[in-house]
């Protein structure tokens, strides 16, 4: 099974606070990959970023990282997906962050893992697997 990266993975690790390399290394071999709307959540910091040094290293940051990455396109049967697991969630009242129901669309879609620090929020989605470090 392989892994959806969550932003909150890769946002601890640009700030240096989680080794992502390091956790990815210690399980066993899988594929690894992020959905488009997150590496859209990281590329927005860089644009909103006041100070141009910071931003120019996140950029180096986001560019070097994603070259490592997949990035996986929101497509037709992601967006169904998205639909269907969308309007379960607001029928039982447990609506989640739009961009969230994209990353766990995506990783439904492929049947991969969501790896993330916002479990709480991720398991409210049936049929999720979801990994947090």
């Amino acid at each position: 099974m392989g892994l959806i990266l969550d932003s909150s993975l890769l946002i601890a690790e640009e700030r240096e606070n989680f080794d992502l390399a390091a956790w990815l290394r210690s399980r066993r071999p899988e594929p690894v990959a992020a959905s488009a709307i997150t590496f859209s959540e990281l590329w927005f910091g860089i644009e909103v970023e006041a100070n141009v040094a910071k931003a120019r290293r996140r950029r180096r940051w986001l560019e070097k990282t994603f070259r490592r990455l997949e990035i996986v396109p929101l497509d037709a049967a992601i967006a169904r997906l998205h639909a269907r697991t969308w309007a379960r969630l607001a029928e039982a009242g447990r609506l989640i962050g739009p961009h969230d129901l994209i990353v766990a669309a995506t990783a439904l879609h492929r049947h991969w893992a969501v790896a993330t620090f916002n479990a709480r929020e991720f398991q409210q989605v049936h049929g999720l697997i979801v990994i947090q470090p």
